[in-house]
């Protein structure tokens, strides 16, 4: 995530150096700059002087992304956002910090973003849609409008939820799934893999007239 994400941001910040739980470092470097220990990062590299991005995945539901960046906070850290120059944010849109917006994302008038979110290519967030601290949304995903997501939310590629409703806090809705109604905290939403025909594809297609 760290190495995806310095490159991501590269075109309008330089990342000078990487920094990790001491008991996970077993080297020196990581992507040729320096890997330090969290715990003495802001006496190498001066929150007065230095930005962070909390580069964590959606393990434990985001928690983790979401300890760091309080922690980074309290060392005196500004978070930075990365927002993508294509991505569309209006000007009623309320952001939090430490939230990474990728390539041609869409939140539409009245989107709250809380605070260390991940908002992949491709994702649209309706009017007025609430989305609190720490969710995932993958590439594709599909926010209704005022839609309300709690802390910690995954949804996978191309996921998509219905106009209105109230997400609990840590719900996993997987890739291609449609989320109708609202969802109680930790619930997990799945869809059926796709189902694979007996015939070749050639000879499905010529079936259909297409070859």
């Amino acid at each position: 995530m760290a190495r995806m994400l310095a490159e991501i941001v590269s075109p309008s910040y330089e990342t000078v150096a990487f920094t990790v739980d001491r008991d996970l470092i077993s080297r020196p470097e990581f992507c040729g700059l320096p890997l330090l220990p969290f715990d003495a990062i802001d006496t190498l590299f001066l929150p007065a002087e230095y930005s962070m991005l909390i580069a964590v995945g959606y393990v434990g539901m985001n928690s983790i992304r979401l300890e760091r960046a309080a922690e980074a906070r309290a060392k005196g850290y500004k978070l930075i956002n990365y927002i993508d120059k294509s991505a569309r944010l209006y000007p009623s849109t309320d952001l939090g910090d430490n939230n990474v917006i990728l390539e041609y994302a869409v939140l539409h008038p009245g989107s709250q973003v809380g605070s260390a979110n991940f908002i992949g290519s491709n994702v649209n967030l309706g009017h007025g849609t609430q989305l609190a601290d720490g969710c995932w949304l993958n590439s594709g995903v599909a926010i209704g409008g005022e839609v309300r997501l709690g802390h910690g939310c995954v949804f996978g590629m191309n996921a998509s939820a219905a106009h209105g409703i109230s997400v609990g806090e840590k719900t996993f809705v997987a890739a291609n799934t449609f989320l109708a109604d609202s969802s109680s905290e930790g619930a997990v939403f799945l869809s059926e893999r796709a189902i694979k025909h007996r015939l070749k594809s050639e000879t499905f297609l010529r079936l259909l007239g297409v070859v």
